[in-house]
């Protein structure tokens, strides 16, 4: 079997080669990591790898996945410098994102860095994520749903295809949303209020 360039990331990290899923990011409550955890119960044969979180939370997710019986699948990496981070999530088949602390206005940064990555992506289905995805960028669960989560997961790491169309997808959606192009819009909307002030004062 070919090398992968997942398999070639996690070689360089130290890690086993085998089906990996990564979240990175705060761990505080609210971001879902129990709920991840709990769910990996349900995805056999595959490691979770957590990246960030201060060390109380690492302590009780970690006891959390021993009583679960997954301690063994999940490898805690810690805080990690910036230009590190890129490298696990490109170690990952499926990156993750359990839930967000808002279901309104929901819009977490690492969602546009981990469809920039050109990863396959899992994420609550929320208007404010499918503002991101398009919809077909990433595959959406129903939020706190762990059954939901699990199924998802074990969906993508066994259709190699399907996680090549998402990962694709989603880097074509995330594109445009760059800090340059999100100045321009922003810029374009002040010249057009600006216009539109003009226009109003003349008319006075």
């Amino acid at each position: 079997m070919p090398t992968t360039k997942c398999a070639i990331r996690r070689q360089s990290l130290g890690l086993s080669d085998e089906p990996t899923i990564v979240y990175a990011g705060l761990t505080f409550a609210y971001r879902g990591v129990d709920l991840l955890l709990d769910a990996m119960v349900d995805v056999p044969g595959a490691r979770l790898i957590l990246v960030g979180g201060r060390d109380a939370e690492r302590a009780t997710l970690g006891e959390r996945a021993q009583r679960l019986g997954i301690g063994e699948r999940v490898t805690f990496a810690g805080v990690q410098p910036q230009d590190r981070v890129p490298i696990y999530l490109a170690a990952a088949d499926v990156l993750v994102i359990p839930d967000t602390v808002t279901d309104v206005t929901a819009s977490p940064l690492k969602l546009f860095e981990y469809m920039a990555m050109e990863r396959a992506v899992v994420c609550p289905d929320l208007p404010a994520l499918r503002e991101i995805t398009g919809g077909d960028g990433a595959l959406h669960v129903p939020r706190g749903d762990r059954a939901a989560l699990a199924a998802a997961l074990r969906t993508l790491l066994g259709d190699p295809a399907q996680r090549q169309t998402l990962a694709r997808r989603g880097r074509e959606r995330v594109a445009p949303h760059t800090y340059t192009q999100r100045a321009a819009r922003l810029v374009a909307v002040c010249e057009r209020v600006a216009q539109e002030r003009d226009c109003v004062c003349v008319d006075v």
